[in-house]
């Protein structure tokens, strides 16, 4: 890996950068052709060249914008290459990614707002597909395509109340995707919501040094359940309230999670043997110490 920045002005730095990744597996088994993990004795070597550009305008002091150009490599994983008892043709999987964004101070520092666009695309990816015979196998698979917006806003009004919003609008969807059964063109990707948000309100009363209370909101949008687009699932919001105070190098501290006791999956999936939910945390509560060392 190898990166260099330069200034080309007083306020503009370019970052240019390369990588250079080879991947080698020998793979041997101990294990006879009869066992699941069976497969044989095989040897798979990957590799890539990948660059990458970036660009950042302090326009004017604490407010500037930046562009970013790259491209990203993965090989196909251990787990997908030598399981069951054959070794599928698999290569690896490319991303090239676009990013566009900036940030902005106002009302003398007390505001700061950072935003960022991007568009990334990735080919070859590695599915897992049912054959004919019933059995599961790992392949490569088209396109995919991902455009999204994230931002973060940092809101300080007064001293002793601070209040922070940041979020992700998205759309993860399928190019030429086929999986060996159904037709994915232009499908969203499972599991894959369009907003993802979180907020928080902070409270650290001056007259009480060293207490903090803190509010949280954390949303996670609908989305597909499966990639043929059948089943949606719904989405969820969950409250939490935090808990702090620190007496010289003691901190202590309590959350509160779930406040409304939602009922919630924190994945949702759909497939043809039923649908699968991980369900997340009732309301509970945490409790916690925690001595710094530091002078």
């Amino acid at each position: 890996y190898l990166q260099g920045s330069f200034k080309a002005h007083k306020n503009v730095n370019i970052v240019a950068g390369a990588r250079f990744d080879y991947f080698e597996y020998d793979f041997t088994n101990s294990l006879d052709s009869n066992a699941y993990s069976g497969v044989l004795d095989s040897k798979s070597t990957f590799s890539h060249f990948s660059p990458k550009l970036g660009l950042t305008w302090n326009v004017i002091k604490d407010n500037g914008i930046y562009v970013n150009v790259s491209q990203g490599f993965l090989p196909p994983q251990v787990g997908e290459l030598y399981r069951g008892t054959k070794v599928p043709d698999l290569k690896p999987s490319y991303f090239n990614n676009y990013e566009i964004g900036g940030w902005v101070n106002l009302l003398k520092n007390k505001l700061r707002v950072e935003l960022g666009l991007y568009q990334l695309e990735g080919k070859d990816e590695v599915i897992s597909v049912t054959l004919d015979d019933g059995t599961r196998a790992n392949q490569n698979a088209g396109e995919t395509k991902h455009f999204g917006i994230e931002y973060l806003v940092n809101y300080q009004p007064v001293k002793d109340l601070a209040f922070k919003f940041s979020g992700t609008n998205v759309n993860h969807v399928f190019g030429s995707y086929d999986d060996g059964k159904t037709d994915l063109d232009g499908k969203n990707i499972a599991g894959a919501p369009k907003w993802i948000a979180n907020s928080t309100l902070t409270y650290k009363p001056s007259y009480l040094k060293g207490a903090r209370i803190g509010f949280e909101w954390q949303h996670v949008d609908n989305y597909f359940m499966d990639n043929a687009n059948t089943k949606v699932y719904d989405g969820y919001d969950v409250f939490n309230l935090r808990l702090g105070y620190k007496v010289q190098n003691v901190t202590l501290w309590s959350n509160f999670m779930n406040l409304g006791d939602e009922i919630y999956a924190t994945r949702a999936s759909s497939a043809k043997w039923g649908d699968s939910f991980s369900t997340g945390n009732p309301f509970h509560v945490a409790f916690g110490i925690a001595y710094d060392f530091n002078k």
